[in-house]
């Protein structure tokens, strides 16, 4: 599996609202994944971590910053990538599973996506 964190800094600088509309996402789902489809393809999204033997729940789970950075945790199968330490996963980020499907971090719970390509970095 692989973990990408939306480059919050690129969406706001492209649009504060679009920032809005995937870290405070829309009551629709269909708008929610179209905003972070929209945000894959421009690219703001940056790979932080591949990880082996987890399902996404998990994945979320241990990458949470509650105490310290979940970087500097090394639990096994969790290869941090770029810069570290990364903040913690949040609303809008992706778990590219391992059969390649993209789910988004949403308000409860992940969401299917079906990008049309993959993240640029």
């Amino acid at each position: 599996m692989e973990l990408y964190h939306l480059d919050w800094e690129a969406e706001r600088a492209e649009s504060p609202d679009r920032l809005l509309g995937i870290i405070v996402p829309p009551t629709s789902t269909v708008s929610f994944e179209a905003n972070v489809l929209d945000a894959l393809k421009r690219g703001t999204y940056r790979k932080v971590a591949t990880i082996i033997g987890y399902c996404p729940e998990e994945v979320f789970r241990l990458t949470q910053n509650l105490e310290g950075s979940w970087t500097e945790a090394n639990a096994p199968g969790v290869e941090p990538h770029g810069e570290t330490p990364a903040r913690s996963t949040s609303v809008g980020d992706l778990i590219r599973d391992d059969d390649g499907t993209y789910l988004a971090v949403a308000t409860f719970g992940l969401v299917r996506v079906a990008p049309a390509a993959g993240p640029a970095n």
